[in-house]
């Protein structure tokens, strides 16, 4: 099935006229179905509701695949504004986007066809290493290259151009698995691909400080922490389960209950904290009534760090509060629903 991101070159006005603020361009050999796939994956997510309320078309995607009239069986040139992969002559694009992220799907044909010395496939994907030997010279890169490989191991030991871009950490392509969802097939894991695309973009791109992990604040309600009968915090609940899952990411938790140090002035933490990284909402029955969650979500809209609502309301809120809405919300399910129905939500992260 050919991509959605295939026809976007035939929107020649359009794209002269919309800028953007980031582009996302996938890189796949046509004969390699994965590249298709993540494409029309990444297009749909990015083209979802999360992102309506970002003014015009402030991120796109694009697929860089099939041939482009007159660059010699190559993909369309990648212009950026700290190179360009291929050649520029006959862009569609007169003016790059201040950011962009270039991904390049591995796959058997790709490997294959760069391992051939002089072929088209090889002259692009050496304008593309020699685009990051550019790019890693920038104190303030407004590029990032990221391979995508998918679960099961290529050989591409004889293959130096692949190898040479796979020395940077990419991303994983991996899929849901038909066992956990014996009604659907298996398919692209789309969830855990965006957020550590979102993640490698905040830090590599936004922040400075690249080397740090992105950090959650978890700002919960006080009466939400479970104790066991000995008083020692409870492995259940909607606050536990959301730090595990977490943890089984590439992110970084903050819970004020244990990461403010003894000595620590606990105020200015908890406020610094909320106003750097990301902040995640667990709003249960108790959050509303909480004076310092109110105070830890204004930190968050006056510093514009995305904020993400888990709703794990029970029966309802008698207080509301205009402070706690306007922002994203996903529902908790929790391990009991998840048994019930296998279909609905797998975890919090996603």
């Amino acid at each position: 099935m050919e991509s959605l991101a295939n026809t976007v070159f035939g929107r020649e006005a359009d794209l002269r006229v919309h800028s953007t603020i980031l582009d996302i361009i996938i890189l796949w050999h046509p004969d390699d179905e994965i590249g298709g796939a993540v494409c029309n994956a990444l297009m749909d997510h990015y083209h979802s509701d999360r992102f309506s309320g970002f003014a015009g078309s402030a991120i796109e995607v694009f697929g860089h695949s099939l041939p482009f009239p007159g660059e010699r069986e190559q993909p369309a040139p990648i212009i950026t504004r700290q190179g360009t992969v291929g050649s520029d002559a006959g862009s569609l694009f007169e003016d790059p986007a201040p950011y962009t992220v270039i991904l390049p799907v591995i796959g058997e044909n790709l490997i294959r066809e760069t391992g051939e010395e002089d072929s088209n496939w090889s002259t692009y994907l050496d304008s593309l290493l020699e685009l990051r030997t550019t790019v890693d010279k920038e104190a303030d890169p407004s590029v990032l290259i990221l391979p995508l490989f998918p679960e099961q191991s290529l050989d591409y030991s004889n293959n130096p151009r692949i190898g040479r871009l796979l020395e940077r950490q990419g991303l994983s392509i991996t899929s849901v698995s038909s066992a956990e969802v014996p009604a659907a097939p298996s398919s692209l894991d789309v969830g855990a691909l965006a957020r550590d695309l979102g993640q490698a973009i905040i830090q590599t791109l936004l922040n400075s400080s690249k080397d740090e992990r992105l950090t959650i604040f978890i700002s919960h309600a006080r009466a939400d922490i479970p104790r066991t009968e000995s008083g020692a915090p409870s492995s259940s609940g909607v606050l536990e389960l959301t730090k595990t899952v977490i943890q089984k990411t590439h992110l970084a938790d903050f819970v004020d209950a244990q990461d403010i140090q003894p000595g620590d002035d606990w105020d200015a933490k908890i406020r610094q904290k909320a106003g750097s990284g990301a902040l995640l909402m667990v709003r249960t029955d108790h959050y509303s009534i909480r004076e310092w969650t109110q105070w830890e979500v204004l930190s968050a809209k006056r510093a514009q760090v995305p904020i993400v609502c888990l709703s794990a309301l029970e029966n309802g809120e008698e207080r509301g509060s205009f402070l706690l809405d306007h922002v994203p919300t996903i529902p908790f399910v929790s391990r009991k629903e998840r048994r019930k129905d296998p279909l609905r939500t797998r975890s919090p992260a996603h």
